[in-house]
C-alpha cells in the first residue's frame, strides 16, 4: 500500500497531489479568512506556475498529435508529373469556375489515393472501381469550367481558342487517368489468372469504360 501511494506520488508530476491536498486543508483552516486562502492559492500557483503549464501542454497533446497524423496522410497522396503538369494548367482556368476546379482537383486526388492503394488491398478489384469513379467525376467536373468561360461577343477567337485549349487539357487528362487505370486492370487481371478464388474475377476494361461527361453517382462530393 505504501509503495503503491510513493509510485502516485512520485510519477510525473504526482508530489502536485500533495498540493492540491494542501490547498484543500487551507481551504478548511482558513475559510473564515478568505484573503489569507486567496494569497496561498496565488502563492502556490506561482511556485508551480512551470508544472502547472506544462500539465496544460501535455493535456492538449493528443489533439494536436491526431491532427498531425491525419494532415502527413493527406499530404502522402503523390501525383504523376503529368498530372501536375496538367493541373497547373487547368489552375489558370479556375478563374471561371473555382468551385468546379476545387472539386475536380479534390477527386483527382482521390483518384491517386486509391491508386497507391491498389498494391497494399486485399481487394483491388473495389479498388479499381472507386478509382474509375473519382476520375471520371474529376474529368466531368474539369470540363464544365470549359462551359463556364464567357462569351465576348458571337464567334470570338479568343473565347474559341480558350475553349479548345482547355478541351485539350482535359482530354490529356482523361487519357493519362485512363493508361494507369488499364494498367492496374491489368495487373489485377494476371493476378486473378494465377490466383484465382471466389472473391476475385477478372476485368473488363476499354475504352468503352469510359462513360458520358454528365455521369453522376450518389456520393459525389457537393
Amino acid at each position: 500500500m505504501n509503495t503503491s501511494i510513493y509510485d502516485i506520488l512520485t510519477r510525473d508530476n504526482g508530489y502536485l497531489f500533495l498540493v492540491l491536498f494542501g490547498i484543500f486543508v487551507s481551504a478548511m483552516i482558513f475559510r473564515e479568512n478568505m484573503s489569507i486562502y486567496v494569497t496561498i492559492v496565488l502563492g502556490v500557483c506561482l511556485i508551480y506556475r512551470d508544472e502547472i503549464r506544462s500539465m496544460a501542454k501535455h493535456k492538449g497533446f493528443p489533439k494536436r498529435k491526431i491532427n498531425q497524423q491525419q494532415h502527413v496522410r493527406n499530404t502522402e497522396i503523390t501525383l504523376t508529373q503529368t498530372s501536375r503538369d496538367i493541373l497547373k494548367q487547368l489552375k489558370t482556368y479556375s478563374v471561371y469556375n473555382p468551385n468546379a476546379y476545387r472539386r475536380g482537383k479534390r477527386y483527382l486526388h482521390m483518384f491517386f489515393d486509391q491508386i497507391q492503394r491498389f498494391s497494399s488491398s486485399n481487394n483491388t478489384k473495389h479498388v479499381i472501381e472507386n478509382a474509375e469513379m473519382y476520375s471520371q467525376q474529376s474529368i466531368k467536373l474539369f470540363r464544365t469550367l470549359v462551359f463556364s468561360i464567357p462569351e465576348t461577343k458571337y464567334g470570338s477567337e479568343t473565347t474559341q481558342d480558350t475553349k479548345e485549349t482547355l478541351s485539350e487539357l482535359c482530354e490529356r487528362l482523361e487519357k493519362h487517368v485512363y493508361n494507369i487505370l488499364y494498367n492496374k486492370v491489368q495487373i489485377h487481371n494476371r493476378d486473378f489468372k494465377d490466383n484465382p478464388n471466389i472473391d476475385k474475377c477478372e476485368i473488363v476494361y476499354d475504352t468503352d469504360n469510359v462513360k458520358e461527361y454528365n455521369y453522376y453517382h450518389e456520393n459525389e462530393l457537393s
